[in-house]
C-alpha cells in the first residue's frame, strides 16, 4: 500500500482493523468517496453548466440539493453493479470546450470519424476542462458506489476574501475543474446536472472546500494508506489523469495533494482527523487484511463437484489459488493473479445460487472472465480459495479454503 506523504500520528488507527459489519462499509463509502454518477440526460447539462459553475458563487442560504428521483434513483438503489465500458463522442461535438489539452487522447472510429472516448467508471476521466458526462453516461458509475442520498452541508466557514487572492483562487478553481472531469463528478459536482449530488459538492457556494471535513480533506489528498484499492486506469488510457499519490485522479496528482493538504493545515486539522480518515478506509477495505478460513465440510467450498456457500445468490464467483490476493474493485483489481476461475453475472442476468454451479459452468446471463478461453483446471491436492459475493465490493458470502480432490 502507498505510504503516507506526510508524517502521520503514531497512534492513528491501523489499516488491519477488521470490518465491523456490512453496513459499516456501506456507510463509510457514503461518507468518504462515493463516486456515483447520473444518467445520460446530465450530459447536456454538463456540457452547458460545467463552465458556469452551478452553485458556485451562490449563497449557502439558497443552496439546497434535492434527493435523486426516477431513473437516477433506480440506478442508485436497485441496479446491480454495471461493469465499466467505454463511451465515445465525435471530436466535432466537443468544440464548445475549446482546444483539447495535450493530454487528451483522440481516436479514429471504424467509420473514420475522430472521436474522444471515456471509461464509464468512477475512476474514468474526460479530458481536462471537459465535464465527465459531456462524453460518457453516468448510468454505469451510478451503480458502482453507495446508493443513498446524503445532502452536502457546510462544515466550515472560510473568510470570503480568500477567493480574492489570485494564487489561492487559481488552485481552488483548478481543483474544481479537475474533479468535474472525473466519473466521480456526477455525484460530487452539481454543475454537471446529473440528478444527484451527495456527500460533498465541488460546486458548493463560495470556498467549495467548506463542505469537506478535515478528515475528508486528508482522504482526498491521498496521504492515507489504502485508497489505492479504489482501483484506477493508467494515464495513457485516461487522458493523462493518474491516481498516483491522490485519491482523485488528476493530470497533476502532486499539485492536487498539495492543495488538499494546504486546506487541511489552514483549517487546523489534527491527529484525530488522521484517525477518522484511517477508520473510514478500514471500514471499506479492512477485509483485505483478514485471512480466509477453512471451508466448512459439506457446507462450503467444492462439495461433491458443486460450489457451495452460505448466503444469498451471487453475482461473482471465484476459485483462486490459496495464496492469491482477494478480488477487489474493477477495473484493475477484480482479477488478481492466481485466479483460476471467475464467473460474472451480467447486469441483466439472474444471480446464481449455492450448489447451482460446477467448476466451469456458465449459465445463461453470465460470462466466464478467467480464463478468457477454455475450461478451468484444478490441481489435485492443491489448496484453493472459494470467494463469492453478492456484487463487487460487497462483503463476501464466502472466502474460504479447500483442497482440490
Amino acid at each position: 500500500m502507498r505510504r503516507s506523504a506526510v508524517q502521520r500520528p503514531q497512534h492513528a488507527a491501523p489499516l488491519a482493523a477488521p470490518l465491523a459489519a456490512p453496513l459499516a462499509a456501506l456507510a463509510a463509502a457514503a461518507l468518504i468517496a462515493s463516486c456515483d454518477s447520473g444518467a445520460q440526460g446530465g450530459a447536456q447539462g454538463g456540457a452547458q453548466g460545467g463552465a458556469q459553475g452551478g452553485a458556485q458563487g451562490g449563497a449557502w442560504a439558497s443552496y439546497a440539493p434535492t434527493a435523486p428521483t426516477g431513473d437516477v434513483l433506480a440506478l442508485l438503489t436497485t441496479a446491480p453493479f454495471r461493469y465499466p465500458d467505454r463511451a465515445c463522442r465525435p471530436l466535432s461535438e466537443l468544440s464548445a470546450f475549446g482546444p483539447l489539452p495535450a493530454s487528451a487522447q483522440v481516436e479514429v472510429s471504424a467509420e473514420g470519424v475522430e472521436q474522444v472516448c471515456v471509461w464509464q467508471s468512477h475512476v474514468g476521466n474526460a479530458p481536462e476542462g471537459i465535464p465527465y458526462n459531456a462524453i460518457g453516461s453516468c448510468d454505469l458509475p451510478f451503480t458502482q458506489g453507495p446508493s443513498w442520498f446524503v445532502p452536502p452541508a457546510r462544515v466550515h466557514e472560510s473568510d470570503a476574501a480568500l477567493l480574492d487572492d489570485p494564487a489561492y483562487r487559481a488552485e481552488h478553481d483548478w481543483t474544481q475543474a479537475q474533479i468535474r472531469s472525473s466519473g466521480c463528478a456526477c455525484c460530487h459536482a452539481s454543475s454537471i446536472g446529473s440528478g444527484n449530488v451527495s456527500g460533498w459538492d465541488v460546486d458548493a457556494p463560495g470556498v467549495w472546500t467548506d463542505n469537506l471535513s478535515a478528515a475528508r480533506l486528508l482522504l482526498l489528498s491521498g496521504v492515507i494508506e489504502g485508497d489505492e484499492l479504489f482501483s484506477e486506469y493508467a494515464p495513457e488510457e485516461n487522458h493523462g489523469f493518474s491516481r498516483a499519490g491522490a485519491m482523485m485522479a488528476s493530470t497533476d496528482p502532486a499539485r492536487l495533494t498539495r492543495f488538499f493538504l494546504a486546506e487541511f493545515e489552514r483549517r487546523g486539522g489534527g491527529m484525530e482527523d488522521y484517525a477518522l480518515a484511517d477508520g473510514r478506509i478500514e471500514a471499506l477495505f479492512g477485509r483485505f487484511e483478514l485471512a480466509s478460513e477453512e471451508c466448512r465440510a459439506g457446507v462450503e467450498g467444492l462439495v461433491d463437484g458443486r460450489l457451495r456457500w452460505e448466503g444469498e445468490a451471487a453475482r461473482q464467483v471465484y476459485v483462486q489459488e490459496a495464496e492469491s490476493a482477494l478480488p477487489g474493485f474493477p477495473p484493475r483489481l477484480d482479477r488478481p493473479a492466481g485466479t483460476t476461475w471467475a464467473l460474472y453475472v451480467d447486469a441483466d442476468g439472474a444471480p446464481v445460487s449455492s450448489g447451482a454451479l460446477a467448476l466451469g459452468d456458465v449459465p445463461a446471463g453470465a460470462r466466464q472472465v478467467v480464463p478468457e478461453e477454455g475450461a478451468p483446471r484444478l490441481e489435485s491436492g492443491r489448496r484453493y480459495r472459494l470467494f463469492v459475493t453478492g456484487d463487487f465490493m460487497r462483503p463476501p458470502y464466502a472466502s474460504c479454503l479447500f483442497t482440490a480432490p
